[in-house]
């Protein structure tokens, strides 16, 4: 693999990471430039469509840039020497732009969903409606306020109650309309999508796993781990798996489509 013989696209790409994420902590302004610059639902009224190309240089902490720059420290190289510097950075753009494509629309569907059980329940606040909306989109919620929704269900006409659940399923759809994602993984997970597909017999030695894989399995068994964390729906969750997802897929349309052209490839 590259190493750390660290090529000029990829050193390009670190140092723009790095620069935005500084240059947003040392004016303590890591917050805001996510909502500036983050990716939302297509059908967020917070959207613009330049947020799907911005989002991917965005990072919500040190561990998290610092593990999406070191995965492009180790994927990259490989691959720019391999293809060269103007495919390479081609791919790293469009992967990470189709990432956020898959990655906005699955929030979309959400907050369409949301949106609509939250009319729902605004509509009739009834204690079963709350109980279903919860179960559908916050499940933690039910446990968490289980002897508020006891109270509410003996006594379904309280007007505080009915406030404080409107107030709270309002609060809930915003959260979701304003819901940022922010970073470069789902490039990184084009990357090693290439890895796998170029040189699927290489062995990787991962820090979390004491033996060698081969980069095909490595990339199976991301896919899948995404695919049961979408599954498993854990509210508390905030890793964009669907973005993973979006550039492990824009990475293979892209490859079989190079290699269909039958031009030079590397």
């Amino acid at each position: 693999m590259g190493g750390l013989n660290i090529t000029p696209i990829v050193r390009n790409l670190l140092i723009m990471n790095v620069a935005v994420f500084l240059a947003a902590a040392l004016l303590n302004r890591v917050e805001l430039f996510s909502e500036w610059f983050g990716l939302r639902a297509f059908i967020s009224p917070f959207f613009s469509p330049y947020q799907i190309f911005t989002y991917m240089f965005m990072h919500g902490g040190w561990q998290h840039l610092i593990f999406n720059m070191m995965g492009l420290i180790f994927l990259g190289p490989l691959l720019e020497t391999v293809w060269g510097q103007q495919r390479f950075l081609f791919f790293f753009i469009f992967t990470g732009i189709g990432a956020g494509l898959v990655d906005a629309a699955a929030n979309s569907y959400e907050l369409s969903a949301v949106l609509a059980d939250g009319r729902i329940f605004l509509q009739d606040p009834t204690p079963d409606n709350y109980v279903q909306f919860l179960g559908k989109h916050y499940p933690d919620g039910i446990f968490n306020q289980e002897q508020f929704i006891a109270s509410f269900e003996k006594d379904p006409h309280n007007q505080t109650y009915i406030r404080e659940t409107t107030n709270f399923v309002r609060k809930f759809d915003n959260m979701i309309a304003n819901r940022v994602s922010v970073g470069a993984s789902g490039a990184i997970f084009g990357l090693m999508t290439a890895l796998g597909l170029l040189f699927p017999n290489t062995e990787l030695m991962l820090l979390f796993l004491p033996i060698p894989i081969k980069a095909k399995y490595f990339v199976l068994l991301s896919a899948a781990f995404a695919v049961f964390m979408i599954m498993r729906r854990d509210s508390s969750d905030n890793v964009a798996h669907f973005a993973h997802l979006g550039g492990m897929l824009f990475a293979w349309i892209i490859i079989s489509f190079w290699n269909k052209q039958r031009t030079k490839f590397w």
